[in-house]
């Protein structure tokens, strides 16, 4: 650890850990960046450094250091050689320690005081994702306005402290405490703050979750997925799986009409400073093994073992340092098992397909609250495959009051596909002790979730833009389409039942006509392929002609197109069906747009 001497601005460097009894003492600084910043370089050469504009903060720092009676100081500007990548990584891994183990922490609001604004809790230093842990780790902190006038230190301003950032008290005077809050209490403490690079919204937070990892800049967001594969790693919490969580199905009817976008997409999985729910955290804690393990069994088990719900309901192997269980992330997914059971909303009727082991959970809610429930799956009748389920996640008010969280499901080979929404519910362990365990991947990019995609009708370039389907329409010059039928064929595979939707059209022009076939089904090696198929009807057209392309494999946007010459009366015509790829809402569909590309008439001199 490089420190700086606080009378003669050198710079010293030290081993072992700040907690030793014969590591030096040092005082530490918390600020925010700002133009013309001192750097390792700078500090070697004092002319140099006292021309920079942040030069005056590290000897107001040093000074103060000096009257305290400590003889070092270390700030992040220029005790560290960000230049070299391995230090610049030891540096950040070891942050949190560093701040825990300072004799004390000045707080420095460069833009409160004199030269500034007067309230204290508005600062920008609260708006910034280093200065959380910068707060949380040292045992006294003290803050100083940009006139290094003292406002007061972190146990006189514990309780205003708390409102500003949400941190319990506890935490704040104690920073072992925040070990006992969730993962999703922790990530609500960085709600709202912001860092320079990308990757810095996962590497602050390192310290908070006792996280160590190394850094990759560059990375991007992808910095946040490694972050969240150590949290499950080593961290027993299912409320890491909070992302986007928002409302109680009992709230749905007086929210769904404001908030449906929200409500409907779920906004991911894995919960983030964006998504963390505003209330949960403080309502909801992981349960503990005693507690798991003290559940009620249920006398019986209507589906197969016979497995008792002590050992069952929720029988993921808790994480070890070098064991994550069965749960595993990916780019797109996170897969793990789970108690998981189809929803019915009406208790006449069950629900179909039936996905969950033949198990389903009746839900008596208001009518307006049901309608928001139905709504979620805005696929309805297009979209067979994603029937409503209530998936148990280890956590919850108290050992008998449990949190489940609603899914779009599909069936596919071993377990489920599954799409969170920002829905919950509470449940008894005794009702959750009758759900099947299977193994779900649960997609955490909203983007991504392809339940079955839909076939939307033909369209032509007037009617593209608009909302209703059409049955007929006229495109290029001269040409007229009409819908034919849809069907739905049923195709059986070595694995299982392949489901084939299909549109049928008639293209005319003139006399002459063609049978055009567009179908969506699934794929071995993707997710869904697209099949055209054009078909002469008549004497003066081609007896045949065939495309046949694979799915989109993630893009949206135009996706295929099939470009066939045909004779028409006083030339030829070069038809085009274009297919597009898109989401919307969480929808994912292909619309087909019919033109013609060119037209060229025979002209007899």
């Amino acid at each position: 650890m490089r420190l700086l001497n606080t009378t003669t601005l050198e710079l010293a460097s030290f081993s072992g850990e700040p907690f030793e009894l014969d590591f030096p003492r040092y005082a530490i600084l918390s600020h925010t960046w700002g133009d013309d910043e001192v750097s390792l370089e700078d500090i070697r050469n004092l002319e140099i450094a006292r021309e920079k504009r942040g030069f005056e903060k590290i000897a107001k720092c040093c000074q103060t250091a000096v009257a305290e009676g400590l003889e070092w100081a270390w700030i992040d500007t220029c005790c560290i050689d960000r230049d070299k990548s391995a230090e610049l990584e030891e540096a950040i891994n070891s942050m949190f320690k560093w701040y825990e183990g300072a004799a004390i922490c000045y707080a420095y609001l460069s833009d409160i005081g004199p030269s500034g604004q007067h309230d204290w809790k508005k600062s920008r230093w609260f708006t910034r994702g280093w200065t959380l842990q910068e707060l949380i780790a040292p045992f006294e902190v003290i803050v100083y306005d940009n006139a290094w006038k003292e406002l007061g230190t972190k146990l006189s301003l514990a309780k205003d402290l708390h409102e500003v950032t949400g941190i319990p008290e506890t935490v704040l005077l104690n920073s072992e405490a925040r070990l006992e809050v969730s993962v999703a209490g922790r990530m609500s403490w960085a709600r709202g703050r912001k860092t320079t690079r990308p990757e810095d919204t996962a590497y602050c937070l390192l310290g908070i979750f006792e996280i160590v990892m190394p850094l990759l800049y560059g990375e991007g967001i992808r910095a946040l997925r490694r972050l969240h594969e150590e949290i499950v790693r080593v961290i027993p919490d299912d409320t890491v799986f909070f992302g986007g969580l928002s409302w109680e199905d009992k709230e749905l009817g007086e929210c769904w009409a404001v908030e449906k976008e929200t409500t409907r997409s779920g906004r991911g999985f894995l919960v983030t400073p964006d998504n963390v729910p505003a209330r949960l955290p403080t309502l909801v804690r992981p349960l503990t093994d005693f507690e798991m393990n003290s559940l009620p069994r249920p006398v019986t088990m209507p589906f197969g073992g016979g497995v008792g719900l002590a050992s069952s309901l929720l029988a993921r192997p808790t994480p070890g340092p070098a064991d994550s269980g069965n749960i595993r992330l990916s780019k797109t997914s996170v897969s793990m098992s789970m108690r998981i059971v189809q929803v019915t909303l009406d208790r006449n009727r069950a629900a179909l397909p039936a996905i969950t082991a033949n198990q389903q959970s009746h839900v008596e809610l208001d009518p307006g609250s049901v309608a928001a429930l139905e709504a979620l799956n805005t696929h309805g009748p297009k979209l067979p495959g994603s029937p409503l389920c209530l998936g148990l996640l280890r956590c919850g008010p108290s050992s008998d009051k449990l949190l489940a969280r609603y899914f779009l499901c599909r069936e596919v080979m071993g377990g489920l596909e599954a799409y969170p929404t920002s829905v919950f519910r509470f449940v008894t362990a005794m009702e959750a002790g009758y759900w099947p365990q299977m193994q779900c991947h649960i997609f955490h990019d909203k983007d991504y979730f392809r339940p079955r995609p839909c076939l939307e009708r033909i369209r032509d370039a007037q009617s593209w833009g608009h909302l209703e389907s059409p049955l007929s329409g006229s495109f290029g010059d001269g040409w007229q389409w009409e819908f034919v039928s849809r069907t739905e064929n049923h195709v059986s595979e070595d694995d299982g039942l392949e489901i084939w939707e299909s549109e049928s059209y008639e293209l005319l022009y003139g006399q002459s006509a063609w049978g055009l076939t567009i179908a969506l089904g699934p794929d071995k090696d993707v997710d869904f392929r697209i099949q055209v198929k054009l078909k002469g009807l008549t004497e003066e057209t081609e007896p045949y002609a065939e495309t046949v392309v694979t799915g989109p494999n993630g893009r949206k946007g135009q996706i295929m197109a099939l470009h066939r010459r045909v004779p028409v009366a006083g030339g030829t015509s070069e038809l085009v069906v274009a297919i597009y790829h898109g989401v919307d809402s969480g929808r994912h569909y292909y619309k087909p747009l019919i033109r013609t590309r060119s037209f060229e008439p025979t002209r007899n001199n």
